[in-house]
């Protein structure tokens, strides 16, 4: 946890399962001064009772570096699809949500090659970064002092930052009026979003509205599953079904029970 504040313990939409179980837990909190590069840091125990069902990861745009309690440490990339980590029971990891208009700024690499894979921090971060940050994770030691101190020279492109931001947060746009709006062309747009954020415009947009129509679920439980879809910025109820067919493996309603 980080120091000088206090934990927000509350279900995340990428991690629902493990926060559902009776024995796993979740929490995560923000780290003050570093918002625009990290969007939290986070710590959880995979459930231990061996008839829980599994952890399942949804897509969420970003990409985490993870340390576990057995002292194995690693970065998993954006992810375009539901995971299932292979964690034993009972584990506890700790984790650095990294923005994805942040993660080309971060990362010694091409965020596009890291797209769904899990990979070693040695060959991402520096040799020191590489050493600490695992260190300060397990211990509950990440604040925006050490951040800054480990990325001293962090460059976001802002222009990018503002149309992955308006990707992930209007309701219905496209992508060429967002590129005009950060007065690029929608080339030139694709080209920087994905060189920044490893994924193309139109799945940043497709994983916001599936975490908007989760959101909207919780806020307002029993609401009718086609008018979650409309207002979350889906066409129709059977948009909501084919985007939570490929991102989730689930139907909406599945979706709906097993991540609210």
């Amino acid at each position: 946890m980080t120091r000088g504040t206090q934990p927000t313990t509350r279900i995340d939409p990428s991690l629902e399962q493990i926060g559902r179980s009776e024995t796993g837990w979740y929490v995560e909190q923000s780290v003050g001064g570093m918002s625009d590069v990290v969007r939290c840091v986070w710590s959880s125990q995979v459930a231990a009772a061996p008839s829980a069902p599994p952890a399942r990861v949804l897509p969420d745009n970003c990409g985490d570096v993870i340390v576990s309690d057995d002292g194995r440490a690693w970065f998993v990339g954006p992810a375009t699809r539901v995971d299932l980590p292979d964690l034993a029971p009972g584990t506890v990891v700790h984790g650095l949500r990294i923005q994805p208009h942040a993660l080309g700024a971060v990362i010694d690499a091409d965020p596009a090659e890291l797209t769904d894979t899990r990979t070693g921090l040695d060959a991402l971060l520096s040799a020191r970064a590489a050493r600490i940050l695992p260190e300060a994770l397990a211990a509950g030691a990440i604040d925006h002092v050490l951040l800054s101190q480990l990325w001293p020279r962090i460059t976001l492109d802002d222009r990018a930052t503002r149309g992955i931001q308006m990707l992930g947060e209007a309701t219905r746009c496209s992508v060429e009026s967002v590129a005009e709006a950060c007065a690029m062309s929608e080339r030139q747009f694709r080209r920087t979003v994905r060189r920044v954020s490893g994924l193309p415009p139109k799945t940043l947009q497709r994983v916001a509205r599936l975490h908007r129509a989760l959101d909207l679920a919780r806020q307002y439980p029993g609401l009718d599953l086609s008018r979650i879809a409309v207002a979350a910025g889906y066409a129709d109820q059977p948009h909501f079904a084919r985007d939570a067919r490929e991102l989730a493996d689930l139907t909406p309603r599945q979706l709906v029970e097993v991540h609210v």
